[in-house]
């Protein structure tokens, strides 16, 4: 049977938008349960749990290859995620994505999380600690409770030794204060050795790194994501045994 452009385009796009739960999903979402706090009920809320004494949150690291999936299972995770999926004083969701720009600089970061938050214009003259003053002022009025930073090993990428120290400093500061966040850094696994350079810094953060593929072991697996693609494109598919 020949298919149209249109039908073609149609079953494109369908297999674009599906979806396969992997181990990826269900340990980012174990790790994002044991940010929050639960109410009386033992249902999550969005509000973050505090530790070292109720002063700071933590985060989590997500740290895997290019291409092996982490960016999707965040995204999948974080939209069915009910405590942040919306905030009904805002109609937003109580968090925030951010893709790193290349090149990033702590000023570039926070001028680009406002944006992410409405604010489209800050003035050229502001200093960098203003601009995450306003930065931690939008996350508490927008009753956001997670920040999400993806491909962040790019933070650090052309930085001094300065410039990253103080990279540093500012995670710190997002997790604590009087409206701390939980941070979620997403990369590549160069993110795993510059988040291992501070030792304040790296017990914040609860990292995931999903297995590789394996030859033979995952065999199985993999014919059943090619067969199931296959029946939805309507295609008829012959798997070796």
């Amino acid at each position: 049977m020949t298919l149209s452009n249109k039908e073609i385009a149609a079953k494109m796009k369908s297999l674009r938008s599906a979806h396969i739960e992997t181990d990826r999903d269900k340990a980012f979402e174990k790790q994002l349960s044991r940010k929050f706090i639960r109410d009386e009920d033992g249902e999550l809320t969005h509000l973050p749990v505090r530790c070292t004494g109720g002063t700071e949150t933590e985060g989590i690291a997500f740290i895997e290859g290019s291409g092996g999936g982490k960016t999707t299972a965040i995204v999948e995770v974080l939209k069915n995620f009910a405590p942040l999926a919306h905030n009904p004083e805002t109609g937003a969701p109580r968090y925030v994505h951010l893709k790193v720009a290349v090149p990033a600089t702590l000023r570039s970061l926070g001028v680009d999380i406002l944006k992410k938050m409405g604010v489209d214009k800050v003035s050229d003259r502001a200093r960098v600690y203003d601009v995450w003053d306003m930065v931690r002022h939008r996350l508490k009025v927008t009753g956001a409770t997670l920040l999400w930073i993806d491909e962040a090993h790019d933070m650090f990428k052309s930085a001094s030794g300065a410039e990253t120290e103080n990279m540093f400093k500012m995670l710190k500061g997002l997790m604590q204060g009087e409206h701390p966040v939980v941070l979620v850094l997403s990369g590549t696994e160069r993110l795993g050795s510059i988040t291992g350079i501070d030792p304040q810094v790296n017990r914040r953060f609860t990292k995931i790194r999903p297995a590789p593929l394996a030859f033979g072991v995952d065999n199985a697996r993999i014919k059943g994501l090619v067969g199931a693609y296959a029946a939805k494109a309507g295609l008829e598919v012959i798997l070796p045994h």
